[in-house]
């Protein structure tokens, strides 16, 4: 993709529906960051951070956030734009990301949005369809059967009702088990068919990107960011968080910090290992979720990110 950068000016400046933005999507170390700083430096670009860690301004080493130079050289936005006490769904991500690219599009930049998570992306371009609101009722039932039965029932309820949706969450994932189950309680019927509809039509004129390398670099890659964490002091930091938050629920759904609230601190080499694995597990899963997108334009890039 480097030295491609005046194909890509001739692609966007043909763009006239507005706003016209970039999407730069990938796996985590595929080098997202490091491409978006060069296009946005040649094309008057400002970066919309679609990373749902680098949200929150408590997760600073863990979630490999660009570094100060590089937020002062270039314009960053939603980044460090919450706390983990407050977590922000795929909608709110939208909402506060479609007023960033609103005033960055009056400004005649290009709005560059970037990250991994992509459910933000998604939302952003085309919209969560609306659920019907869940009765407290329900809720409360499903809040009681979690504290009598345990999640592991929940979860295979939700396996028997909607086994697609359950086949994309993680068995420790309460908030979401809870959602999709509460959904199919109000409405009869599985949460994937609100977001499986027709696609609709982005309000955006958009470009979409996809970063791609040789996987055995790219895990080369993460293992190397991994201990180069560890000497920023992502320890130190985890220990610190952990100890501040003891059961945050973000803390213990982010790689990087929920190793340490599993194993402990008195076993480094093993948390360290831990990371790299579930760091690698989680890229190969960011692949497959935009490998099922349509309207990605893939590109092979060194990892670098």
């Amino acid at each position: 993709m480097r030295g491609e950068g005046s194909g890509l000016e001739t692609e966007m400046s043909s763009i006239k529906q507005e706003p016209p933005i970039l999407c730069i999507v990938g796996p985590t170390a595929s080098g997202k960051t490091l491409l978006a700083i060069e296009i946005a430096k040649k094309l008057n670009g400002e970066i919309v951070n679609a990373d749902s860690r680098q949200i929150y301004r408590e997760l600073n080493i863990g979630t490999a956030k660009p570094s100060k130079k590089d937020q002062q050289e270039i314009p960053h936005h939603l980044i460090d734009c919450a706390s983990i006490n407050s977590p922000w769904s795929a909608a709110q991500y939208a909402k506060e990301a479609s007023k960033v690219i609103a005033d960055i599009s009056r400004r005649n930049h290009l709005p560059i949005v970037v990250g991994g998570t992509g459910l933000y992306v998604k939302s952003l371009l085309f919209g969560l369809d609306e659920i019907e609101q869940v009765s407290s009722s329900i809720n409360e039932q499903l809040d009681e059967a979690l504290e009598t039965k345990g999640l592991s029932f929940l979860y295979e309820e939700l396996k028997r009702v909607d086994p697609v949706s359950a086949g994309r969450l993680k068995p420790a994932d309460i908030q979401r088990i809870l959602r999709a189950l509460a959904v199919y309680r109000q409405t009869g019927k599985p949460i994937h068919e609100f977001w499986d509809k027709t696609k609709k039509q982005s309000p955006y004129n958009y470009l979409k990107i996809g970063l791609d390398c040789d996987r055995a670099e790219l895990y080369r890659r993460i293992d190397a960011r991994v201990l180069s964490m560890m000497e920023q002091g992502l320890k130190q930091e985890a220990q610190a968080l952990i100890h501040a938050h003891p059961k945050n629920e973000i803390l213990s759904k982010t790689i990087g910090y929920a190793e340490w609230m599993e194993f402990g601190f008195d076993n480094e080499k093993l948390v360290v290992s831990e990371i790299q694995k579930n760091t690698r597990n989680f890229a190969k899963r960011q692949l497959t979720w935009f490998r099922r997108e349509e309207d990605v334009e893939w590109v092979s890039e060194a990892a670098a990110d």
